[in-house]
């Protein structure tokens, strides 16, 4: 079988890992919990009844008489017959005597519900003590109950009966809180001891049924982390590791199963995954493949953004939009975790999630507001899919602001590398292999913020090799493996460094997910050879002594935190290598940038004033234009007959005394300001403010590498800013651009000229330029727009903005 076919069985394999031996089934109502065990082996060892049987099963649904047989009895006046009813307690229906003809019954009809029947002795003290029920039942299998809430409480273990033609029952009536969920244990003998496997699990909300997820991990059965109880685990309920499926693998998974053409089980995913979805649009971070969702609501964004990669991948190849709802949803809840206001650190990048845990793997329900590489890198690749899917560009703005804004913010040029993350206090410049290599791959198809990928392929090279691991066996708890080792030294890549702080005592050890990223990347650079030096030792990894097909993790276990890698085969490892053997451009692919400072069409203009006027809450009520190369003035009734349009503007401005007041100077790309002349053009008009207006300003500043900001008078009817960008040609000539806006307002009444072309051309030899920026010129019209006319704002101070319907947001496309 070749390692392809390999790695597809072994994942397929991993679907089947929540399944159980018996297929158990749970009712509830109110007060009881009922279940049901077909298919066990009816002839194994059980505990007959020694002095009572039923004429027949009396199941819940049966109303009537109840009756049976006695025998064995030396004394029978000495015993009775007792028939219950079980609701939230055991409810006497009727006391049985046994005749001398050996029978006994109900001297009345017995209505539904659960029936208990039960053989007792009278005492002296004429109190009874129970004896027998009237079935058998198992002495090897046996039933728990649990609630789950903020843990797993077990209620009650309880007997499987035998009530005859192969129905197997059990019950129980302390029913609790939460998540209700039974199992079926089977006894057995192992090593001088009997011990308890579960053999069958259900709850009242399990999803399996919905459809299979792939279980991430084959944890071996002596493993510490191994149960698929959850009673003997080493940490609290849910972390029954060998039947979790993490988000990210899920992703992965559609993935493959596209390349494969397993249609049907990205089908089955999909299906499950719609079950899943939470009411936000997000993902948890891993799912139990039998019960589903948990308690705890631990989200992470780039897990997120995987998982709508996969979805999208699958529909471009199969046009199969089924589930389209689902991945739109996902991706809306994406859109969410931008940070929207330019003055912080993390300006337009996705914020991480919600839900933390610390060391003893306690949980805090709280949002997590930092930034982390990884997170972008990740869901790039779900919004690329969501607009190749759907055609939205409000898509490809959020491409192009997370694309601009992870180069401004976490690019690390000094050692060609991109930084781990930011929070609002600052960068965390810890060195983490994947912001190396999937960053190297995400912007691969940059070519305006000069980041070039080789650079990136050798700064893995050189930091994060290791050429010497071995897979060696430990029965140490940290470090434990007792299943996988290897004779010959593996060359790979570890996860992270402890250069430059950050990470300290960072395991040296071959990641494989990690070193297959590197292989990506090399293969998407054109270097074959450095990625086939490395892939032949991967594949070597399947031929391990007691390996399934799949790939191992890592080469090492480190089981804590901050670590958690382990020596186990990995659904997200066998895939990397099947799409690196197979399909490698079904990672991260090649995300086209629209925003970069080459891209100055129409196209592109008339996309982005279409986004601002989608989301400016003051601008919904006003129709539609496209700018065009022909200067055009729209003209636009203001639907608004009250106040909130009513603004002394216009006339009130008083006349400066420069005709140019320069506003922003740019000098290879820094930005000096004079918010002084901002303040003296407007000093008649007290309605505004603009301390704030450099954190707007500035955003289209940095377009310009130099040139300068200025704004003049309109004849005293409003005012016009002015955009002009200046460059230098081969040549040393020197070209003028200016953009211009003019702007009048009047009451109820708005007049809009779009942007003209001025070209000053000062050497004939020089092609006059027959594009210029656009789409940083459309923005002004809506900036200004921004600053006069936003209904109900009196002062715009700084920080005022962070309310003007996501104002600030849209300024950061910029």
């Amino acid at each position: 079988m070749s390692t392809s076919s390999k790695l597809i069985s072994f994942i397929k394999a991993q679907m089947d890992t929540a399944k159980f031996k018996y297929d158990i089934t749970l009712s509830s109502d109110d007060n009881t919990l009922q279940g049901s065990a077909p298919g066990l082996p009816g002839g194994d060892e059980k505990v007959f009844p020694q002095h009572i049987n039923v004429d027949q099963y009396y199941s819940p649904n049966y109303s009537g008489t109840i009756s049976g047989t006695w025998f064995n009895l030396a004394t029978p006046d000495d015993y009775k017959v007792e028939v219950y009813l079980v609701t939230d307690d055991f409810y006497l229906q009727d006391t049985c005597d046994l005749s001398s003809n050996g029978r006994w019954s109900t001297s009345k009809a017995i209505g539904s519900g659960l029936k208990e029947i039960r053989l007792v002795q009278l005492n002296a003290d004429k109190t009874t003590s129970f004896v027998e029920y009237p079935y058998s039942h198992f002495v090897n299998y046996t039933a728990r109950f649990f609630s789950l809430t903020d843990a797993e409480y077990l209620n009650a273990e309880v007997p499987v009966f035998d009530v005859g033609n192969g129905q197997y029952i059990f019950y129980t009536n302390k029913v609790y809180p939460g998540l209700k969920i039974a199992k079926l244990l089977q006894r057995v003998r192992r090593a001088g001891a009997f011990e308890y496997d579960v053999v069958g699990l259900t709850g009242a909300e399990t999803n399996i049924h919905n459809g299979r997820l792939p279980s991430s991990f084959l944890i071996p059965a002596n493993d510490p982390s191994y149960d698929k109880d959850g009673t003997k685990a080493l940490r609290k309920y849910g972390y029954m590791l060998n039947s979790r499926s993490w988000l990210y693998d899920i992703g992965l998974s559609l993935l493959t199963f596209t390349a494969s053409g397993d249609y049907n089980l990205c089908q089955e995913i999909l299906k499950r995954l719609s079950v899943e979805q939470n009411s936000d649009g997000s993902f948890d971070f891993s799912y139990d493949n039998y019960i589903g969702a948990l308690f705890e609501n631990y989200v992470r964004t780039g897990a997120v953004g995987w998982v709508v990669w996969g979805m999208t991948h699958y529909m471009l190849k199969t046009n199969d939009k089924a589930q389209l709802v689902m991945a739109e949803k996902a991706g809306d809840w994406l859109l969410a975790q931008m940070v929207t206001d330019p003055t912080d650190k993390r300006y337009g990048l996705l914020k991480g999630g919600n839900g933390v845990y610390d060391d003893n793997y306690a949980f805090t329900d709280t949002k997590i507001e930092w930034c982390s590489t990884e997170h972008q890198l990740s869901s790039m690749q779900g919004l690329y899919g969501l607009l190749k899917v759907t055609g939205n560009q409000k898509y490809q703005r959020a491409l192009d602001k997370i694309h601009r804004n992870l180069i401004d913010t976490l690019f690390d040029s000094d050692n060609q590398r991109f930084y781990q993350g930011v929070s609002s206090d600052g960068v965390d410049k810890s060195w983490a292999l994947d912001c190396v290599t999937w960053a190297g791959m995400t912007v691969i198809n940059d070519k305006i913020f000069n980041v070039d990928s080789t650079k990136l392929l050798k700064t893995a090279q050189s930091i994060f090799s290791v050429n010497d691991a071995l897979v060696t066996e430990s029965s140490e708890q940290e470090h434990f493996n007792e299943t996988y080792s290897s004779t010959s030294p593996i060359a790979g890549f570890k996860p992270y460094s402890d250069r430059d702080g950050g990470y300290s005592g960072s395991p040296k050890i071959v990641w494989t997910e990690g070193t297959l990223g590197y292989i990506a990347l090399c293969k998407k650079l054109g270097n074959t050879a450095e990625a086939d030096k490395y892939l032949s030792g991967l594949e070597d990894l399947q031929n391990l002594p007691n390996s399934t097909g799949g790939i191992i993790y890592a080469t090492e276990t480190y089981a804590s935190l901050p670590w958690e890698f382990h020596t186990w085969e990995s659904v997200v490892s066998s895939s990397w290598l099947y799409l690196a053997l197979n399909d490698v451009e079904a990672v991260f692919p090649q995300i086209p940038f629209t925003n970069d400072l080459q891209e100055n069409t129409i196209e592109a203009a008339n996309s982005d004033l279409g986004y601002y006027h989608d989301n400016l809450a003051f601008l919904k009520a006003i129709p539609e234009f496209q700018v065009s190369k022909i200067a055009t003035t729209y003209t636009f009734e203001s639907p608004a007959v009250d106040v909130t349009w009513k603004l002394e503007v216009g006339t009130s401005i008083s006349v400066p005394s420069s005709d140019n007041i320069v506003v922003y100077t740019i000098k290879d790309g820094k930005v000096s300001n004079n918010l002084d002349g901002i303040k003296k053009i407007l000093t008649e008009n007290k309605v505004f403010s603009f301390d704030g207006l450099d954190q707007i300003l500035g955003k289209i500043a940095v377009k310009i590498k130099n040139g300068s900001i200025w704004i003049d008078t309109a004849d005293g009817s409003g005012f016009t800013l002015h955009i002009e960008r200046e460059h230098t040609e081969v040549n040393k000539v020197q070209v003028t651009e200016n953009f211009e806006i003019a702007i009048t307002i009047k009451f109820h009444k708005i007049v809009v000229t779009t942007p003209t072309e001025v070209i000053s051309n000062y050497n004939t030899e020089v092609e006059p330029a027959t594009n210029f920026n656009w789409v940083a010129a459309g923005v002004v019209v809506l900036l200004v727009l921004g600053i006069v006319l936003v209904p109900g704002i009196g002062v715009l101070a700084e920080g005022t903005f962070s309310g003007l319907g996501g104002f600030l947001e849209l300024i950061a496309t910029i």
